[in-house]
């Protein structure tokens, strides 16, 4: 595909599936990454996530619970379903911080992980 003009600019094909469709129509337009195939529900969304630059955890705390965004370098050779960040929360006697979006960090600590809570805005 490379070499070929759309809508006005250079395409170049990549190897990979769409995130949103699983087809293999990616390529990027004008820089950025995008999805050509015309049945794709959300061409736009290899570029979203590869334009998110976070790389920790961010976690929805409420009245419910919590919920996990896990960094997308988890997805790599199944580290996500190793991911211990969803245990240590559920052994929590209680919620960690008020309710709100949080990045999450793990350090080291004196009796095993300690984990950071940063509100985000």
């Amino acid at each position: 595909m490379s070499g070929v003009r759309l809508r006005g600019g250079r395409v170049m094909a990549v190897r990979g599936r769409c995130p949103a469709c699983g087809g293999p129509g990616l390529v990027v337009l004008n820089e950025r990454l995008e999805c050509s195939l015309p049945r794709c529900p959300r061409p736009t969304a290899a570029g979203e996530l590869f334009a998110d630059g976070e790389t920790e955890h961010v976690v929805l705390l409420d009245e419910r619970g919590f919920s996990i965004q896990h960094p997308l370098i988890e997805r790599l050779d199944g580290a996500l379903m190793h991911c211990t960040l969803h245990q240590a929360l559920r052994a929590l006697e209680g919620p960690p911080a008020a309710p709100g979006y949080y990045r999450v960090t793990r350090t080291a600590g004196v009796d095993g992980w300690d984990l950071d809570f940063e509100l985000l805005p």
